[in-house]
């Protein structure tokens, strides 16, 4: 009995040794989804099921975390990193006693991430003609609430001036601007992109953006905690690369992103809102992440110019303090060797995928 139990101990351990490398070669990773599964994280969808991160030696797990907050208190628990975290919100953590020293490792917005719009018809011209008006956000613990605060203070108003409502994101958003239930929204750029679909493309509506300076500065950021930075060198390392390979196939085909991550969640993805939805990723891209100022630049290259601007920006709102230096949070020396990949490979995969 004994020389047949350990002849069968014998055929298991040689099975699988046989087996393929699984992810227990591989170093444990789990990027921070800021907005959930939606398609806004079609960057980490594509790194995930071409293999990039497979390619790094990570076993990548995506984490749906809504929000910076959340963001913060998932790497404070060890339950993920690289984040896209609003930078104030990372400033202000570095301050509190016991709060995570983060830092921004990668610029995967080059603009602002939220603004305002309203119909084409509205009596809404600048940012003063607020009073007595009603502004939509997503909810009043949003970033979108914060910008829309920051911007009205920056140009003199009360908070007393207006009136703020939460409406939510997507159809809900759209539906209350759509029928006059608030006079202007203040939202994600991915939200108001989606009502310019159905303005110019559906003809459902006239669409207006309020456009201010705040719009052309970057407030969020990839982050990371220093401790990652000074331990986890490899993983972070390889987490960014991965994911520069997914925006840098994204950019070059947004169709072909969106089947890949079709394949990981069909539901989010249908065919019949296919053509909206390449729509969309083009736009985003073209807006916020692929801007042609920055094409001959490196992958998440921080425009030190733009963020001095917000820095500036964030002082006038009281949203850090009038000693606070944005410099003092981002680092980049990983972004060189976030970049060091075949970059013409990841094309010609993108233009190829069917």
């Amino acid at each position: 009995m004994q020389i047949r139990s350990i002849f069968s101990v014998a055929i298991v351990l040689a099975s699988l040794s046989a087996l393929p490398t699984h992810a227990a070669d591989k170093i444990p990773a789990s990027p921070l989804l800021a907005v959930g599964i939606q398609t806004s994280h079609v960057r980490e969808m594509v790194a995930k099921v071409l293999g990039f991160y497979d390619e790094e030696g990570l076993d990548a797990t995506l984490v749906p975390a809504p929000g910076s907050a959340t963001e913060i208190q998932y790497m404070a628990a060890g339950r993920g990193t690289l984040g896209g975290i609003d930078v104030d919100m990372g400033i202000r953590q570095r301050k509190e006693p016991g709060g995570l020293k983060l830092l921004a490792v990668f610029s995967n917005i080059q603009s602002g991430v939220y603004w305002m719009a309203m119909l084409d018809g509205s009596s809404i011209k600048t940012i003063t003609d607020l009073k007595g008006k009603t502004v939509g956000v997503p909810t009043q613990a949003s970033g979108a609430y914060q910008f829309l605060m920051a911007v009205a203070k920056t140009a003199g108003l009360k908070e007393t001036d207006f009136t703020v409502v939460p409406v939510g994101f997507g159809p809900a958003a759209t539906d209350a601007l759509a029928r006059g239930r608030i006079d202007m929204i203040s939202t994600v750029f991915s939200d108001v992109l989606n009502m310019r679909y159905l303005a110019e493309v559906k003809n459902q509506f006239k669409l207006r953006q309020l456009n201010v300076p705040e719009n052309a500065y970057p407030t969020n950021a990839l982050m990371i905690t220093e401790d990652e930075a000074k331990n986890k060198r490899k993983m972070v390392v390889g987490m960014m690369r991965a994911y520069a390979k997914g925006q840098l196939f994204v950019d070059t085909n947004p169709a072909a992103a969106l089947k890949v991550a079709k394949t990981l969640y069909p539901e989010l993805i249908r065919d019949d809102d296919f053509e909206r939805q390449v729509t969309l990723t083009t736009w985003s891209s073209d807006a916020s992440y692929n801007m042609p100022k920055y094409r001959d630049k490196p992958l998440g290259y921080f425009d030190m110019d733009a963020w001095k601007g917000t820095e500036k920006y964030y002082k006038e709102a009281g949203l850090i303090g009038p000693d606070d230096k944005i410099t003092d949070i981002i680092d980049t020396s990983f972004i060189e060797e976030a970049n060091n990949f075949d970059k013409e490979r990841i094309r010609k995969m993108a233009r190829e995928y069917k």
